[in-house]
């Protein structure tokens, strides 16, 4: 129906855009590939359009399903080309350049190269704090958490500070939640 109706107002940039969600429907509806297909027709109309904004939300949602599809090194290689172009000072996209990153350190954690993983997880923090993008804030703290946690499953000598640390950013994400952005989609995830 949104596709419909965006051709009947003659916006294609909207059309567009509603294609793209609904792949992210597909996505949500355990049909990665179905999404993926729709993702890649819509990534190509926005780069040919020269539509930064509609090219990055369509690799951010490759990327993510790519995880799934084949595997988080070709995930890691298509989010790090999308970061490439959201950081070019002509776009300069920082919310495309945190959710990147935070897909970037999901990635890199599934391969468990955590400290890469780190690095992404430390960068979008300081801009998504810079920026006051709390909801985002929320989201890497929460990540942040798995992070430790998944260090912590690895017996070390650090293991219980590494458990220590995932509670101390479910805690952070939490305060977050519940003072400042009222997310109930997050907060059931925390």
């Amino acid at each position: 129906e949104c596709v419909e109706f965006a051709n009947d107002t003659g916006n294609n940039f909207a059309k567009n855009i509603y294609k793209v969600f609904l792949g992210k429907v597909f996505y949500d509806s355990k049909q990665a590939k179905h999404a993926l297909d729709i993702y890649n027709e819509q990534v190509t109309y926005f780069a040919n359009q020269k539509l930064a904004l509609g090219a990055l939300l369509s690799w951010y949602f490759i990327a993510e399903a790519t995880i799934i599809t084949e595997n988080p090194k070709n995930a890691i290689d298509i989010a790090t080309q999308a970061l490439d172009i959201a950081q070019n000072p002509r776009i300069n996209n920082t919310f495309f350049i945190v959710q990147l990153k935070i897909l970037l350190a999901k990635a890199y954690i599934e391969i468990s190269d955590y400290e890469t993983a780190k690095i992404n997880i430390e960068s979008a923090l300081i801009l998504a704090k810079k920026y006051n993008m709390n909801d985002l804030l929320s989201k890497i703290y929460l990540l942040y958490g798995k992070y430790y946690q998944d260090i912590g499953t690895i017996q070390s000598q650090n293991q219980n500070e590494y458990l220590k640390g995932a509670a101390k950013m479910y805690d952070k994400a939490m305060e977050i939640v519940v003072t400042q952005t009222r997310n109930n989609y997050l907060k059931e995830k925390i």
